[in-house]
């Protein structure tokens, strides 16, 4: 996965929503993770899904299309 620089966390509203994304994600060829949610980054269900900022638009536009709603992105 991606070096601490190129990270980026993306947060949702609930582990289902976690768990859909990182499917639909991983489904589009997207390189995802889902992990606990560092103690920095304030996450409703606790987890989260990391990803290569490389993938950004493309996470941005996957999530936007499957009408999924973020709750934050986030820098890891």
């Amino acid at each position: 996965m991606a070096n601490r620089h190129e990270g980026r966390i993306l947060t949702f509203h609930g582990t289902y929503y976690v768990l859909k994304a990182e499917k639909i994600l991983q489904k589009e060829g997207v390189s995802v993770e889902a992990i606990a949610a560092p103690r920095h980054i304030s996450s409703d269900c606790g987890i989260c899904i990391r990803f290569n900022r490389s993938d950004e638009e493309r996470v941005r536009r996957v999530i936007a299309s499957a009408n999924l709603e973020i709750n934050g992105m986030f820098d890891e």
